[in-house]
């Protein structure tokens, strides 16, 4: 997913693979996160998550000096976690704050869509 404003983010709930997300310049080109520390909120009726990098071990900048990494941040929400999204339709918002000194910018932000499957038996 990119830093480009409103998104659609779709979480399986039973499922614990990463999210990245990229960030990038107005040229398109990887941004270089190094130092900014990034703020994860998901809201949802009745409940909430807040993860800060640095803090919570499930946002991680990546390794900026490397160029396949460059631009990244990699959100991996525990099967705990997850297991507190709602499933049924309800509205949950998301936010990411990219915060670099006193600069604050959310971008991206949007809607996630909680998904559960059913395994065949």
């Amino acid at each position: 997913m990119t830093d480009t404003g409103f998104a659609r983010w779709e979480i399986w709930v039973q499922d614990t693979d990463p999210s990245d997300f990229t960030f990038t310049d107005d040229a398109d080109a990887p941004l270089d996160l190094t130092g900014m520390t990034f703020r994860l909120s998901i809201e949802w009726a009745g409940g909430a998550l807040l993860l800060v990098s640095g803090v919570d071990a499930e946002i991680v900048v990546r390794n900026q000096a490397v160029a396949e990494t460059k631009g990244l941040v990699t959100v991996n929400l525990s099967a705990a976690q997850r297991a507190l999204l709602p499933v049924d339709g309800s509205t949950i918002r998301f936010n990411i704050q990219r915060v670099d000194g006193a600069l604050k910018l959310s971008a991206p932000y949007g809607e996630i869509t909680a998904v559960k499957w059913v395994a065949n038996a």
